[in-house]
């Protein structure tokens, strides 16, 4: 994922795992949040685990739709790579 007006480019998730966006439930995302959400960088917008959480595991299983809503939520334009 890239932000070209910030030069950041972040990687995340784990190559042959499956998220959200892959078809796993609710219930799944919703464990994956609690194993998670006391992992350092959750909340941190320059960490891996905050990527994974907001696109692999976002509102919607939609890549692309996740990705539109962070940038809302970020007020920046997001390049997602796959």
């Amino acid at each position: 994922m890239e932000m070209p007006e910030l030069g950041h480019k972040h990687h995340f998730g784990a190559e042959g795992g499956k998220t959200f966006i892959d078809g796993r439930s609710e219930k799944e995302k919703a464990a994956w949040e609690a194993r998670h959400r006391g992992d350092k960088g959750y909340n941190d917008e320059h960490s891996g685990i905050f990527y994974s959480r907001k696109l692999l595991w976002g509102p919607f299983p939609d890549i692309k739709k996740s990705a539109k809503a962070l940038e809302k939520e970020l007020g920046v334009r997001i390049r997602v790579q796959l």
